[in-house]
């Protein structure tokens, strides 16, 4: 089907509330006729999302309950053995995305869409419009205006006055699965460094808007403590791509020096601009978490910003071998390949009962009987 009369032919939402949270997007999908994928862990399951899911009419739903440790060979990266650059607060949410990546490849959903449980204002228009613009793009974002997506020192620096842009975030995103081939690394700021190879060739866009629940960025330090790694790093790389620099520039230390002294400047700025403000509640907590963030950066050293980002290079190029080993089949045996079983109503089949997902040591024990079966290919060994 051409891009320009087509909605999303598949909705993956990474889901930790309760399943009420979802019902305006599930009715959604049902005027879209697309279908919708719920990734749940924590308070979100699958059963409670079924419960939902049989009253919004001509609704078209999988719903997979991700188990506590969940792993399979097709995610492991280096990056993600990098501790100093994991956000614990992000918990699974890199892993359902890239879940979301190989099951649209798998199961040949082209128009894929990212979104997030926390995200409303969903206008069927706006994402049909979104869905259509994939054909010259490979990713396009709803902009998330009412509360906007950005980090705690971001936050801030908005609060201090200061001009503070967003930008494409996955918590709303279009994707071209065909054209799409980047992860979602374990690190805060993920869906920035999902963007960046389109970022660079210039085909990321923007259209419409979308609305985040709000939240207080400032009420607990160890927030900022845990996204300032990745706001450097993908910051960095940002500057980067809109100053038409070769991503060798971020390969030495030197760049990463510079950088982390601008960070500095940048988050002195904005405690000297809330410092000067009036001194409510808020503007207390936000020094507190400032604090917080530029210790966290005086800790981060260049030589590991220039790491990382070697490291990820090699992550890219071996997920990249990956997706090229991927072949289409059914969803059905796409769920089984992946150790994931699910309830739902789709056109494929009708399943209900309970979901099961395998922990890393039981693929390891059970992954010999199952290898003349899987159709996912053997990944690259490191």
């Amino acid at each position: 089907m051409p891009f320009g009369h087509a909605a999303p032919d598949a909705i993956v939402v990474s889901a930790t509330r309760q399943a009420a949270a979802l019902r305006e997007t599930a009715e959604v999908a049902a005027k879209l006729g697309s279908l919708v994928v719920v990734l749940c862990s924590r308070s979100a399951t699958a059963a409670g999302f079924g419960d939902l899911a049989a009253r919004i009419p001509n609704l078209r739903w999988l719903a997979i309950d991700l188990p506590a440790g969940y792993g399979h060979p097709l995610f492991d990266f280096a990056t993600s053995r990098i501790d100093e650059a994991k956000a614990a607060r992000l918990g699974d949410l890199s892993m359902k995305r890239n879940l979301g990546l190989v099951l649209a490849k798998l199961a040949g959903w082209r128009r894929l869409m990212f979104l997030d449980d926390d995200i409303t204002g969903l206008v069927p228009a706006q994402l049909r419009r979104a869905a259509a613009g994939l054909g010259s793009l490979d990713m396009i974002g709803l902009e998330v205006r009412d509360f906007p997506d950005n980090s705690v020192v971001c936050h801030a620096n908005r609060m201090a006055g200061a001009k503070q842009d967003t930008f494409v975030s996955g918590s709303a995103l279009l994707v071209d699965s065909d054209r799409a081939d980047a992860f979602f690394p374990d690190i805060y700021n993920e869906d920035w460094l999902f963007l960046f190879p389109s970022v660079q060739r210039r085909r990321v866009g923007r259209t419409g808007s979308v609305r985040q629940l709000p939240y207080d960025p400032f009420a607990r330090p160890s927030r900022a403590v845990g996204e300032e790694f990745g706001d450097v790093f993908a910051e960095g790389l940002m500057e980067l791509a809109h100053s038409l620099l070769p991503q060798e520039t971020a390969g030495t230390p030197e760049f990463w020096d510079r950088f982390l002294d601008g960070r500095r400047r940048l988050i002195a700025e904005a405690a000297d601009g809330i410092a000067c403000g009036d001194p409510t509640i808020t503007a207390l907590e936000a020094a507190i978490a400032l604090e917080a963030a530029e210790a966290r950066r005086a800790s981060i050293h260049a030589r590991a910003l220039s790491k990382y980002l070697h490291t990820w290079h090699e992550d890219l190029a071996v997920w990249r071998s990956r997706l090229g080993d991927l072949c289409a089949t059914s969803l059905t045996a796409a769920l089984d390949s992946l150790d994931l079983s699910a309830v739902g109503e789709t056109r494929e089949r009708k399943t209900h009962g309970r979901l099961r997902g395998r922990t890393d040591r039981q693929q390891r024990d059970g992954r010999a009987n199952r290898r003349n079966r899987r159709p996912l290919p053997a990944p690259a060994g490191r």
